[in-house]
């Protein structure tokens, strides 16, 4: 089986794509199955009419038996040929809002051959009417797992000595919400509580796990998401987490002790923190990978889904 994964490309100095499709991409080429990128590089109507350009001369050059694209905008350009059946991956931002939702209906609906959501609440909010899947991505146990909390610091040298929170993203992407984790970082510092609020920018794709593990406990404040990947990683560092009700959060979260789940109230935010503070310095750990693990949501499990859902495709196509 041949599978071309597209992609944005846009911003994305460590994977060339988003870390949860390349991770997908790896677990898939452990099953065995030939798995290529195309990463869309280009912003724009312009951008993106060049990335489908550079899509159909690819298709006339190679053979591929799906055509898998992640997010509405790259999978858009993989609607402009008719030759392979294409199975969309709707991740959360691309489809929360109703003119995002339209537009799928006019478009990808109507051509994907099958569709997949990384949570339940997007599948319902979607309108799709077809067979769909509720699958999100998969977590590297392998490359996500507990370390030392000083070892870690001492490897990326953190010596202030203060509470070092993880931000779940650069503090420029609007969805994430960054000025409202400044806010409650302000109050936290106005008590005396001396936070160090760690933007997730360019850090290497090693040094990723000693981040998680550095942290006292690792913050998001987005607006909207879908299955948020960059939670379930510090999940599976062990790492505590605060969050906002997003996406499938809350069902992730479970009843993971030193994880918690947080309204968009000030007060609300600066209190879960100082709790996520207080088990970090009691406990140290969380059991979030276990959580993750009961959920099945690591990358052996994840991709025996999509697998299923590929040989389906064929199967259908045949």
């Amino acid at each position: 089986m041949r599978v071309l994964m597209v992609a944005s490309g846009n911003d994305q100095p460590i994977y060339g794509v988003s870390s949860f499709v390349y991770e997908q991409t790896l677990a898939l080429r452990e099953k065995g199955i030939e798995v290529e990128i195309f990463p869309i590089i280009g912003k724009g109507v312009w951008g993106y009419l060049k990335a489908a350009y550079r899509l159909n001369k690819l298709l006339r050059k190679k053979k591929f038996d799906i055509i898998h694209g992640h997010y509405l905008m790259s999978a858009l350009i993989t609607i402009f040929q008719f030759k392979v059946p294409v199975v969309v991956s709707f991740i959360g931002s691309d489809i929360n809002d109703q003119i995002h939702r339209l537009f799928s209906k006019l478009t990808l609906f109507k051509r994907a051959r099958t569709v997949i959501f990384v949570s339940e609440k997007l599948q319902k909010i979607s309108g799709y009417k077809k067979e769909s899947y509720v699958i999100q991505y998969g977590l590297d146990l392998n490359k996500f797992y507990p370390l030392d909390k000083q070892e870690a610091r001492k490897h990326l040298k953190w010596t202030d000595n203060k509470v070092y929170i993880l931000f779940a993203s650069r503090f420029d992407r609007i969805e994430k919400n960054a000025q409202f984790a400044f806010d409650a970082i302000e109050i936290l510092n106005q008590k005396g509580i001396q936070c160090k609020l760690v933007e997730f920018r360019n850090i290497k794709a090693e040094d990723l796990n000693f981040y998680y593990n550095a942290s006292d406990l690792f913050l998001l404040t987005s607006i909207s998401e879908g299955s948020p990947q960059s939670f379930k990683e510090a999940m599976g560092c062990n790492c505590p987490v605060v969050c906002t009700d997003v996406g499938d959060v809350k069902w992730v979260i479970g009843n993971t002790e030193g994880c918690y789940v947080t309204s968009f109230s000030i007060d609300d935010v600066t209190d879960k923190i100082i709790k996520a503070m207080e088990f970090s310095a009691k406990h140290g750990h969380t059991k979030g990978r276990e959580r993750i693990l009961e959920l099945e949501l690591d990358s052996e499990n994840i991709s025996n889904k999509i697998f299923k859902v590929y040989n389906k495709v064929l199967k259908a196509n045949n």
